[in-house]
């Protein structure tokens, strides 16, 4: 994707990002979470461990809220993607990621935000069932048709439980924000630094801006 290209899309993700909390009533002090982690966040390549399986190469994250609601809007590698959780620590069912792999996509899983004094979490729990199979001479899993016995609960089917846990944490200062992924079914975490970018009228700065 071209410089100018990159630009335009910037600019017109920033813009559409931005309705969430120009649209939605202002959230009121008491009401407002905290830590604040609003605004519009620049990843920075250079501070980051990112799982190298995603192959990120530029990522602009903006964050919004309303009343219980948050909105993460990613521009990454130049693509869209926008995710909305309700905060308020309970279970709700949802789909797996679309990016993830079609096995795991199709099946069902549960997540729940939450806030904490260092900032947000977000957890997932996806399911699996396990079937010997003599021809391969291992395991295979399925991943659908994990009968939900209530709205956010966990399949009677599973055998398996897997957690992916995700957590948001700005610096003392408001400047920097740290995003930390954990998956138990690998030894592995990954980190995301993200700097603030500060609003500068009708020009914001390039996608590239405090990347190597």
């Amino acid at each position: 994707m071209t410089g100018m290209r990159m630009r335009r899309t910037l600019v017109a993700f920033l813009s559409i990002a931005g309705l969430a909390g120009i649209c939605s009533p202002a959230v009121s002090a008491k009401q407002s979470p905290t830590p604040d982690i609003t605004g519009t966040w620049v990843l920075n390549l250079a501070k980051s461990k990112p799982d190298p399986r995603l192959q990120i190469t530029s990522e602009v994250l903006v964050i919004t809220y309303s009343g219980r609601e948050v909105r993460l809007s990613h521009l990454t590698n130049g693509v869209p993607r926008t995710r909305t959780y309700i905060v308020d620590g309970k279970w709700r069912s949802a789909a797996l990621p679309s990016s993830w792999s079609k096995s795991w996509a199709k099946g069902s899983n549960s997540l729940k935000a939450k806030w904490k004094k260092s900032g947000l979490d977000i957890l997932r729990v996806f399911f699996a069932s396990a079937k010997w199979d003599d021809a391969s001479g291992g395991y295979s899993y399925d991943y659908d048709n994990m009968s939900l016995p209530v709205p956010g609960g966990f399949p009677v089917t599973a055998d398996y439980y897997y957690h992916y846990t995700e957590h948001f944490a700005p610096s003392t200062d408001g400047k920097t924000l740290t995003e930390k992924t954990e998956a138990d079914w690998e030894s592995k975490s990954f980190l995301y630094v993200f700097e603030k970018q500060e609003p500068q009228g009708d020009s914001p700065k390039s996608a590239g801006a405090g990347k190597p």
